[in-house]
């Protein structure tokens, strides 16, 4: 919880959390977490009832989503958990989260209006392609495998995969290291 937008002493940190939380739930649900896990509301200090209503709505919320179990198949959930961790540290992740202000109510670096739509459109696809380049560089950290076996291991098909794969080796994050029959193999 934090301040209502507006009225904050810290003046912009509730803009900032609420992109990081925006980011968040659409990270947890990349990630197959339910992102209703997850809520973000505006409470001053002198709304005490309504702040305890806001922490009972969410307690029941929970509640009736159940436990959050990794024991069902624990290597998936730290696998998909570490590439949400390693989107939220990302350089451009974070940049982008703390220029929308900036970029939507002023410019961005090139003197043009950005409006929100785009802005979060930007911001949409720089996370989802930050987090399947994640899952990949740590799916090939452990051994060599072709765009096909990435893309089975994500549940994707190989034409979404290999421009992920190519932008990866493009930067120097991947690199092929072998073919088996017809299919390069890829190792970070």
């Amino acid at each position: 919880m934090g301040c209502h937008p507006g009225d904050c002493h810290y003046a912009t940190g509730n803009y900032y959390a609420r992109n990081r939380v925006k980011v968040l739930k659409q990270l947890l649900e990349l990630a197959g977490v339910d992102p209703d896990r997850l809520v973000l509301d505006w409470v001053s200090a002198g709304e005490g009832k309504r702040f305890a209503t806001l922490v009972s709505d969410f307690t029941e919320r929970i509640k009736a989503l159940g436990p959050f179990s990794l024991a069902q198949d624990r290597e998936k959930w730290q696998e998909r958990l570490a590439a949400a961790r390693r989107v939220v540290e990302s350089e451009q992740i974070r940049w982008l989260v703390g220029r929308e202000r900036e970029m939507v109510d002023k410019r961005d670096v090139y003197g043009q209006a950005v409006s929100q739509e785009a802005f979060d459109a930007l911001l949409e696809s720089s996370v989802v392609a930050e987090y399947l380049r994640s899952r990949l560089l740590l799916l090939a950290a452990d051994r060599p495998l072709s765009v096909k076996e990435m893309a089975g291991e994500m549940g994707m098909a190989p034409r979404l995969v290999l421009p992920h794969v190519v932008a990866l080796e493009q930067a120097g994050l991947v690199a092929m290291v072998g073919i088996e029959g017809n299919s390069p193999r890829y190792q970070s």
